[in-house]
């Protein structure tokens, strides 16, 4: 399963929303590239899934990257916002405890404390059964 072949975010401007199509496929995960950017400075937003561990020991480990490439004179650099979700495969591991600590992580970084645990969590949802 996939989460859609396009995802909208809301852009720079309260205007229009920056739309990510894919890229490229791997086993691991996906690739997609903002729907406006170019080829000297792309905008990517990639997500990956891995296993680390066996058994009952195993974690399921989820990263959410955003990345801008863009040249500083004739030298390339890239700014990268990594998400990672590492859930340990327990009965303990609650998708609300998940929801919490995500909502912590974004109010903390917005500076937005009201975010609310009735937020849609379909993507997060997804992100955890594997999809990309």
């Amino acid at each position: 399963m996939s989460l859609t072949s396009t995802i909208s975010l809301l852009g720079p401007t309260p205007q229009g929303a920056m739309n990510y199509v894919t890229k490229s496929v791997a086993n691991d995960g996906t690739t997609r590239i903002a729907s406006d950017s170019t080829l000297a400075s792309p905008q990517l937003l990639t997500i990956k899934h891995a296993v680390n561990g066996k058994g009952a020991d195993a974690t399921d480990r989820h990263l959410v990257s955003f990345s801008k490439s863009l040249m500083d004179g004739s030298k390339p650099v890239t700014v990268t916002c990594n998400f990672t979700l590492s859930v340990p495969r327990s009965t303990e591991v609650t998708n609300a405890m998940i929801n919490q600590l995500v909502l912590h992580l974004a109010g903390f970084v917005t500076g937005n404390p009201a975010c609310r645990e009735d937020f849609d969590a379909t993507n997060l949802i997804a992100l955890l059964r594997g999809e990309s």
